[in-house]
């Protein structure tokens, strides 16, 4: 891992591995933990994750994790 990600990032990139989903079903399921994200902090993350190659457009509204990504989940 040659990148530091933020704790934010690395929830997504847990709930877009499988699957593509759409900013606000990332925010729907991050709602119940402890920490409230705005669908702001959501975007910002998914365009970081972009920058790093982690995380690509899968449409116009959904996102998907690379396969770079896993050297990022536990």
């Amino acid at each position: 891992m040659s990148q530091d990600i933020s704790d934010l990032e690395r929830k997504i990139l847990r709930f877009i591995f499988e699957d593509n989903h759409r900013a606000s079903a990332i925010q729907k399921a991050l709602s119940g933990q402890e920490q409230r994200y705005t669908r702001n902090d959501i975007i910002a993350a998914l365009n970081s994750l972009e920058e790093k190659d982690l995380a690509e457009r899968y449409s116009s509204k959904s996102w998907i994790a690379t396969g770079d990504a896993e050297d990022y989940l536990e």
